[in-house]
């Protein structure tokens, strides 16, 4: 899943999906939503004083590095080097994206996986509550989920924590809406969906005794 800001939107939703979403950089997508404009650098847009989207495209967006799907890795590493770029556009052989590259991706695919100073301490996206209760953005690594939560999660199939979630619950629900979801050992409330993505959640790991079925979903609320 790419999180990507959009021309349709208005400032303070990308304001919002920045603020859920705890990257560097995001894809501009064009107005006719399928061409990506520019590359928008959260390090120049927390800098401004006003962000309204003219300031922001005039200051904060760089031009989008496209690349072929089928590039090689180590080509593609010594590129990003000449244009002194850290962020990629990965482009389908109909020129649509179908995801995005990072030279750290590229690091870890050539060099193996590189451990983060600070691997170890619990990540911003997943906070703890209490023994059995965390707060996780949908946008955390579900491999940091198993390890903070300690369970078992299928991190084989699944990058993030809300992609998980959506892939079993089986469909997207409307932005706004508000779900409870019940993935054995866990039971799961969503809070925040924008965008078809899901952004905060309260996770509460229950003992076997209280497992409901496996993906059973009740909606809380819909606004």
């Amino acid at each position: 899943q790419v999180v990507s800001l959009n021309m349709q939107d208005k400032a303070r939703d990308w304001k919002q999906v920045i603020h859920d979403n705890r990257h560097t950089f995001y894809p501009i997508i064009g107005r006719n939503g399928e061409d990506v404009i520019g590359i928008l650098d959260t390090r120049d847009y927390f800098r401004l004083a006003n962000a309204d989207l003219e300031s922001v495209l005039t200051k904060c967006v760089d031009k989008p590095l496209f690349v072929a799907e089928n590039m090689k890795a180590d080509d593609l590493f010594r590129q990003m080097q000449k244009e002194k770029t850290y962020f990629a556009v990965v482009l389908d052989e109909y020129g649509g994206m179908t995801g995005i590259v990072t030279l750290h991706d590229i690091m870890e695919t050539l060099f193996g996986r590189m451990q983060e100073a600070d691997e170890a301490v619990l990540p911003d996206d997943i906070r703890q509550l209490s023994a059995d209760t965390w707060e996780i953005m949908g946008s955390a690594s579900l491999e940091d989920v198993a390890q903070a939560l300690n369970v078992t999660l299928p991190v084989e199939d699944y990058d993030t924590f809300g992609g998980y979630v959506l892939g079993t619950y089986g469909f997207i629900p409307e932005d706004g809406t508000q779900l409870e979801i019940f993935l054995d050992p866990l039971s799961v409330q969503i809070f925040d969906i924008h965008h078809h993505r899901i952004g905060r959640t309260v996770v509460h790991r229950m003992a076997s005794a209280d497992n409901p079925e496996n993906g059973k979903a009740r909606q809380a609320k819909e606004r």
